[in-house]
Formats: structure tokens, sequence, C-alpha cells
């Protein structure tokens, strides 16, 4: 087996205090005991180079219009988003039929940035929670779910449920995930967990 990314790389050296120049595959051979990459704990992600983010989005209920509450990567950023978990949050008193979906070129009424998870890190993330009322539903719906009356919903996968960001030199334009309601005059509110890390070359130069 060969660790050939430069963030795996980077995290061995900063936990093990390996120095000097030699590639992260030629130190294998010291590295008898499991190490599962994929399982770190929150405060390691730093050394690898990524940020954790959640960032939420609310928007209320509007006669004759669905409510779109999301999460985008701006186009030029320069990063990649990994969603991981989305909770969806219910005010209403009945069960309400929530959809996931994916929306591209969807106009933003609002946007914000998303926070820091990692709370030694000033900065927020580059990727932006979005509000957005219209009369037609946006998007393809990837996940449906019930949320129970005055409650919410979890919908997770720690190794990611969607990613977010430029692939290759053109970045794409407007590609967000949004939770919308099945049904007009509903309000929409969902949180949105997950971490952003730069592009590798070979991203950008597939």
């Amino acid at each position: 087996m060969l660790l050939q990314s430069s963030r795996y790389a980077r995290l061995l050296r900063k936990l093990l205090t390996f120095v000097g120049p030699d590639p992260a595959y030629e130190l294998l051979e010291q590295l008898r005991a499991v190490l599962v990459l994929e399982a770190d704990r929150l405060e390691w992600a730093i050394y690898k180079g990524e940020l954790p983010i959640v960032g939420v989005a609310a928007v209320a209920a509007s006669v004759g219009n669905f409510s779109h509450a999301g999460i985008a990567m701006p186009a030029n950023s320069g990063r990649v988003l990994t969603v991981t978990t989305i909770i969806l949050l219910n005010g209403t008193a009945a069960v309400t039929d929530m959809q996931i979906k994916l929306t591209s070129g969807i106009v933003q009424d609002t946007t914000s940035q998303t926070l820091s998870r990692d709370l030694r890190v000033a900065t927020g993330g580059a990727s932006q929670v979005l509000t957005r009322t219209q009369a037609a539903s946006a998007g393809s719906v990837v996940i449906e779910v019930d949320v129970p009356a005055t409650g919410s919903a979890f919908v997770t996968n720690e190794r990611g449920l969607f990613v977010l960001g430029q692939t290759g030199a053109i970045p794409p334009v407007g590609n967000a995930i949004s939770v919308v309601p099945s049904a007009t005059n509903l309000a929409s509110e969902a949180s949105f967990i997950g971490y952003e890390r730069a592009l590798e070359p070979a991203e950008v130069n597939p």
C-alpha cells in the first residue's frame, strides 16, 4: 500500500514527529501499528489541511412558494467541501416531508459564510449557506425524509454524503445542496456539517 496523498504525509509527520524529506511511502516499514486514516480525531484534521465546518440556513414560509435552505461552494474558491451530515428541522405541529435536492444555477436570496468547528481556527469556511424562495421547487430529489412535528431528523455518513467544489480547470457554477419541503407555504431550516480542504493538483488537471 502506498500513501499517495500529501495530506496524509503531513498528518503522519506531525503525529509521529518524523523529520526530513522522505516521502510517506518510505516510512511504511516503521508504521506496523494500525492507523485508520478516515476515522481520525477531529483535532487532527488541521494537520491534513482540513477545516471542519458547520452552517445553518433557515427561510420562513411563503404563500405559494417553496423555501430552499442550502449550502454551496462558490466558484474559483480553490477548495472542496464534503458534507457528512445534514440536520433537518421542523417547527410545525405536523410531520413534514422534506427533500434533499441537487440544484444547479439556483438564484440565492441570501448567503452567509460557514463557521469553523475547530475553534483554534479564527476564519470560517469558503463554503456558504444560502436561502431561496420561489414558486417552483428547484433541483432533483436524492433523499426524502419525514421530519417529526416540532422535531428533527439526521441524514449522515461520516465518509461523505455530497462533495461540492471545482473539478477540472473550469469550476461548476451555482451547484448546491438544498433542503426543500415537498409543499409550498412551509419553512425550511437545516444544519450542514462537513469539512473543507484545498484542491489537490490532480483535481484541477485530471
